[in-house]
């Protein structure tokens, strides 16, 4: 089985279930869509409805009861961990709906540490040099020594994307990017999500948010 080229990653028939007391309920069934470059895809649904399974399931993170995980046209191989290890850390660029700073750091380490991880090479002052890049890529510089916890919640989000976006992602995987967030803030994440994408990033959105959908341009209904 495989999937167009043009498709930077695709779930087929991929169905998920979990335990729940004595029973097991699905969550997931049969699932099948894909994201293509400078495409922005809503996954959209309530809460409980799959939408944060699927973008676990999608890099690696859960693995499906069956179906397949294909990058460009290649099923994923979920017993390799160096090879997922790897996709998450440079092929996929995750921002999380809850958490993902570390509050007690400031902004210049949150930054610094996927581009340590993500480009080992590079010295300390190209690194320095990259969480400025980063920052103003978002439209976002604030003192970088300000600890995280110090952040607004539009300031933290931005943070948070452009750690995402840090070693330069072909994909671009959002969990509810927008809730806690106030209409103007909202806005400007996903116009800066957006952006990217008409460079040729490819964008897969887990959300509620009637807002999010008319930066997107189709929905995947779950």
């Amino acid at each position: 089985m495989s999937t167009s080229p043009a498709e930077l990653v695709a779930l087929r028939n991929v169905s998920k279930s979990f335990p729940d007391g004595e029973r097991t309920r699905s969550v997931l069934d049969s699932l099948s869509f894909g994201v293509a470059p400078g495409e922005v895809v809503a996954l959209l649904g309530p809460s409980g409805s799959g939408k944060t399974t699927a973008l676990n399931i999608a890099c690696g993170l859960l693995q499906p009861d069956s179906g397949d995980v294909l990058i460009s046209d290649e099923t994923l191989d979920l017993s390799s961990r160096s090879r997922l290890a790897f996709l998450r850390r440079c092929y996929f660029g995750i921002l999380p709906q809850h958490g993902g700073l570390i509050d007690e750091e400031s902004v210049a380490s949150n930054l610094a540490l996927p581009v340590r991880l993500g480009q080992p090479r590079l010295s300390r002052g190209d690194r320095h040099a990259r969480v400025l890049e980063l920052l103003k890529s978002v439209d976002a510089l604030p003192a970088t020594q300000f600890t995280a916890g110090t952040l607004s919640g539009g300031e933290r989000q931005r943070v948070l994307l452009a750690r995402a976006l840090a070693n330069e992602p072909k994909v671009l995987l959002a969990d509810e990017p927008s809730s806690h967030l106030d209409a103007p803030a909202s806005r400007t994440v996903l116009t800066l999500i957006r952006r990217r994408a008409e460079a040729g990033m490819g964008a897969l959105i887990a959300t509620h948010d009637p807002l999010v959908l008319e930066h997107c341009d189709r929905a995947v209904e779950l």
